[in-house]
């Protein structure tokens, strides 16, 4: 197996063997329950389909050292990708959504069918790889992105107009497409590489300016995200000791624009684990980052994302069966 990197291609993560940056396909189908890619014979790519293989649960880390049991759990994940492929028709095939032969298609779907925020940036930065070229036609082919705020922001921050996205959340088994863009993602699965990062910055910069108003800080509550579960038992408490420090409590039903001055100019965030830490890539180079983050439910993804800030404090505290955490106000004292 190939010795780790932040960069996709070159990593161990790379496990069917993806050898370019970037694929043109013509004349293939794509599999919407999936995101898997089909040829015209309608046979699944499966150097292309890393990502459909990895979530679902998402693969350890340490099978990535093991090939003998890595092959194991790839094998199984194929072989019920095939079986259901096998209940589709001639007829489902007939039937497929085509788009025009002069459409340029751009694959941005995510297999889960949906954009988690923490992986939104997997899926847009595929986009990366098509920096340099200018498509007469452009389609971004899209998975249901309802529960992203402001999604098109995000879209004009890749370089694109929104009018270009079209969405596959209302077909249901399968699109057809003569000319299909598969970019790879540069990064591994949820971060950034360093040339990838500065395109995003970038963008979001192009979107909504430079902002320069400093704030002491920002605190990410989640209790109304997911009720009763990956929550912070003393929430409330948090709350207002924080905002007796002039904190500002977000919970990412903020527009974009005030997500991204928030993050861009807060001088400390404070947060349990959640998606909504995705966006400290906004923040400048010298804020303090302070996750709170369940011992029985670790994760290091937002920690290890390639940002602009580096002092990331990664707390792992006591979790219940539902991953809630109470985070004891003196070490939140002494963290600050």
């Amino acid at each position: 197996m190939k010795g780790y990197s932040d960069r996709f291609i070159e990593s161990n993560r790379n496990f069917t063997n993806v050898k370019y940056h970037k694929y043109v396909l013509s004349d293939v189908y794509i599999d919407l329950k999936s995101g898997l890619i089909l040829d015209n014979n309608k046979h699944p790519i499966w150097e292309l389909a890393y990502e459909v293989l990895y979530w679902g649960p998402p693969i350890k880390g340490k099978y990535f050292d093991n090939p003998k049991e890595l092959d194991n759990i790839v094998e199984t994940r194929k072989q019920a990708h095939l079986e259901r492929l096998s209940q589709y028709t001639d007829e489902d095939y007939d039937k497929a959504y085509t788009f025009n032969a002069n459409e340029q298609v751009i694959y941005l779907i995510h297999p889960f069918g949906w954009y988690p925020y923490g992986h939104l940036h997997d899926s847009l930065q595929r986009l990366y790889q098509w920096k340099d070229v200018s498509f007469s036609n452009p389609k971004l082919l899209c998975s249901d992105f309802k529960r992203v705020v402001e999604f098109d922001k995000h879209i004009n921050a890749c370089g694109y107009a929104f009018s270009t996205v079209f969405s596959a959340s209302k077909l249901t088994k399968l699109v057809r497409v003569s000319n299909l863009f598969v970019g790879i993602n540069p990064a591994m699965y949820t971060t950034l590489t360093a040339e990838s990062y500065d395109w995003l910055m970038s963008g979001y910069r192009s979107v909504f300016g430079e902002s320069n108003n400093s704030i002491p800080g920002i605190y990410l509550s989640r209790n109304g995200i997911k009720k009763g579960a990956r929550g912070v038992i003393n929430d409330n408490e948090v709350q207002e000791y924080l905002k007796g420090k002039g904190f500002v409590i977000i919970d990412g039903t903020e527009p974009l624009e005030k997500i991204y001055q928030y993050f861009s100019n807060a001088n400390c965030v404070v947060a349990p684990h959640g998606s909504l830490l995705v966006n400290t890539i906004f923040c400048k180079r010298e804020s303090k980052i302070i996750e709170f983050c369940p011992n029985n439910r670790p994760d290091f993804s937002f920690k290890n994302k390639h940002k602009d800030a580096f002092n990331y404090k990664h707390i792992l505290l006591e979790g219940d069966e539902s991953y809630n955490i109470k985070i004891p106000l003196e070490m939140l004292e002494q963290e600050l």
